[in-house]
């Protein structure tokens, strides 16, 4: 058998006629999205919104096509769609080969899950639960740190634009776990971070 048919037979494709491009090849490829999905989503779906994510972001064409598509089949793997609530994302990234004596660069498609998407997965794992939010500057609130962890907001708020807020939090109980674990930051350190 030849390297050609032997690449027919694994691929189902011919050699000439391989995808070239992102969208080309999400539709040869969408099978392989469907077994890479957990049943709560579609694979249509999910085709759809990882090619309004690559159109969305002019860069994504200047990546290897092949980086892009292993990038939303591990969106698909961890069932978090790419750019949509900020779940995940599909992002460019300059990077640099060695070949021959000269450095040469290009792009590649990272797949970067998003701290909804880092929620979500937590939360459907079974293995605990997770919640968020903000304290705006007219809320009082209580945070013990130590073996004993506590977090408390005494009052609501009316404040919704952004600028009023003056920390983020993140309160994660896990299964079996004494103490909840929180994080409670300072506008300041999230821009930083961020």
């Amino acid at each position: 058998m030849s390297t050609t048919s032997l690449k027919e037979t694994v691929t189902g494709a011919s050699v000439d006629k391989k995808p070239k491009d992102f969208p080309t090849m999400l539709t040869a490829w969408l099978p392989e999205i469907k077994r890479a999905l957990p049943k709560h989503l579609n694979a249509d779906r999910m085709s759809r919104i990882a090619l309004t994510a690559f159109r969305r972001t002019p860069r994504l064409a200047e990546c290897d096509p092949r980086s892009v598509f292993a990038a939303v089949i591990q969106a698909s793997q961890l069932g978090l769609e790419p750019d949509t609530l900020g779940r995940s994302y599909l992002i460019p990234y300059q990077v640099k080969k060695k070949i021959g004596k000269e450095w040469k660069s290009h792009y590649e498609c990272q797949f970067v899950p998003g701290w909804k998407g880092l929620v979500d997965l937590m939360n459907r794992s079974g293995q605990g639960s997770v919640y968020t939010g903000v304290i705006f500057r007219d809320q009082d609130y209580r945070f013990v740190d130590g073996s004993k962890r506590e977090l408390e907001i005494s009052n609501e708020t009316s404040l919704v634009d952004p600028s009023d807020i003056t920390h983020a939090f993140a309160v994660g109980h896990i299964k079996g776990g004494m103490f909840p674990v929180i994080e409670l930051w300072r506008m300041a350190k999230v821009l930083k971070h961020r």
